[in-house]
């Protein structure tokens, strides 16, 4: 034809048509995509399947967060932007993205950021956001603070409650992560100096949660079959752990566990919500020691 009738209802709708069209539009919009990121999968004709585990993630935890919250703003309208050749997508590894919404069905009405490569600078203010350490930079981090406050007021108040995650591809189960309980300490020493510590990933997680200001949580996301936790009290937070999670497997696991993260967060009744309370207390206070002479 010397046209594509692109209204045409039989096109649209009729079997074996629909599906055609369907088709074309798919591939009509991938032709246009420029996308970055594909360089850090693609690049001089290999395939990293660790990078591409990462944005495949990002994806699967953006669905989640957009099922539990109420976004703001449509995802897609944050990924894609007009470039002059086309629709540039904008994931990209060591780029910041954050995605702000709300929830509402709690006791406590909450406000939440989902953040890719979202960098904690090092800074020396109590009360401010980043880490006491050095800078610090999860793979995905979840933020939580009550809606009556603006983040900043969350943070100084230690009413702020970030949930860090990091996606580690080349791992088939928990002990590769995190080592096993038995091991004696001359394998372990062994292992470091071979450079295959196993207990790396589970020591990057307490860096997060020691050195980000109101982390609460630090959890590795992989693609393996089991799940560990450690809990900090007796609650769901403060704690550290590893979620399987893989095409087909683990997102309604990762899923039930936010709106756990959720409905404790809401909780005015934690042990959590009371320590952070006499945080802020300590820090606020001057305490006015003897000068000793």
């Amino acid at each position: 034809p010397d046209m594509l009738p692109l209204g045409s209802p039989v096109l649209q709708r009729k079997g074996g048509y629909r599906e055609v069209y369907q088709a074309w539009l798919k591939f009509d919009m991938a032709a246009h995509l420029v996308w970055r990121g594909g360089d850090d999968v693609y690049g001089a004709g290999q395939r990293d399947i660790a990078t591409l585990y990462e944005y495949w993630v990002f994806f699967k935890l953006l669905d989640i967060v957009s099922a539990v919250f109420k976004l703001e703003k449509p995802a897609a309208h944050d990924l894609i932007e007009e470039t002059a050749d086309g629709f540039g997508l904008k994931l990209k590894t060591g780029e910041h993205l954050a995605f702000e919404g709300a929830f509402l069905g709690g006791a406590r009405p909450l406000r939440v950021r989902f953040s890719y490569n979202r960098s904690f600078s090092q800074n020396a203010g109590r009360g401010l956001s980043g880490s006491w350490t050095e800078r610090m930079r999860p793979d995905y981090t979840l933020s939580l603070w009550p809606a009556d406050f603006d983040e900043r007021e969350a943070e100084a108040q230690e009413l702020m409650v970030h949930v860090h995650f990091d996606a580690k591809y080349r791992i088939e189960n928990v002990e590769q992560l995190f080592g096993s309980d038995d091991i004696d300490l001359n394998t372990e020493k062994r292992d470091q100096r071979e450079g295959r510590y196993k207990r790396a990933d589970l020591l990057k997680m307490h860096a997060y949660r020691d050195a980000i200001r109101r982390t609460q949580g630090a959890y590795v996301l992989y693609p393996g079959d089991s799940s560990r936790q450690w809990l900090g009290y007796h609650e769901i937070l403060p704690g550290l752990g590893a979620f399987p999670i893989k095409p087909g497997n683990g997102e309604q696991a990762v899923e039930k566990f936010i709106r756990e993260i959720v409905a404790h967060t809401c909780d005015r009744a934690t042990a959590r919500e009371r320590q952070s309370y006499h945080t802020y207390q300590v820090q606020e206070a001057t305490a006015a020691y003897p000068v000793l002479r």
